[in-house]
C-alpha cells in the first residue's frame, strides 16, 4: 500500500463507517494527510459539523472537486483505526526526520553544544 493510497483508504473508511467519533477520539490532524486527502478530510469534517453526519458517496462531488471524489476507493478493506494508526506513524516519522535534519544542520554549522540544545 503506497503512502497516498493509505490517505485515500482513510477517507473511504470515514465515508464507509460514518465514524467521526473515532477520528475525534484519536485526534486525527489534517496535516497527517497528503494534499488532496487533506482537502477531502477538511470538507468531510465540515459537512459533519454542519449536518451531523458524514456525507454520502453521492454527495461527495458537491462538497469537493469531482475529480477528488473519483480517487476515493469504493471500499476500505480495513477498519478506520488501521488507517489512523498508519497515518499517525507516518506523521511521527516525518516529525522525527525533521528534528534529525535540524540537528544535523546545526552540527555542521555550529558547535555540538548548539546541536545538543536542539535535541533537548
Amino acid at each position: 500500500m503506497t503512502e497516498s493510497t493509505i490517505d485515500m483508504y482513510f477517507v473511504a473508511a470515514i465515508i464507509d463507517s460514518g465514524d467521526m467519533k473515532t477520528v475525534a477520539d484519536e485526534q486525527v490532524d489534517s496535516t497527517w494527510l497528503r494534499q488532496e486527502a487533506q482537502e477531502m478530510f477538511v470538507a468531510i469534517k465540515g459537512h459533519f459539523l454542519n449536518f451531523g453526519k458524514v456525507p454520502s458517496r453521492e454527495t461527495l462531488p458537491t462538497i469537493f472537486k469531482p475529480e477528488f471524489a473519483a480517487q476515493i476507493p469504493l471500499k476500505a478493506p480495513e477498519p478506520i483505526k488501521f488507517y489512523i494508526d498508519a497515518l499517525r506513524d507516518r506523521a511521527l516519522a516525518t516529525l522525527i526526520a525533521s528534528g534529525i535534519k535540524s540537528t544535523m544542520s546545526k552540527l555542521s554549522k555550529d558547535s555540538p553544544l548548539v546541536a545538543l540544545d536542539d535535541v533537548k
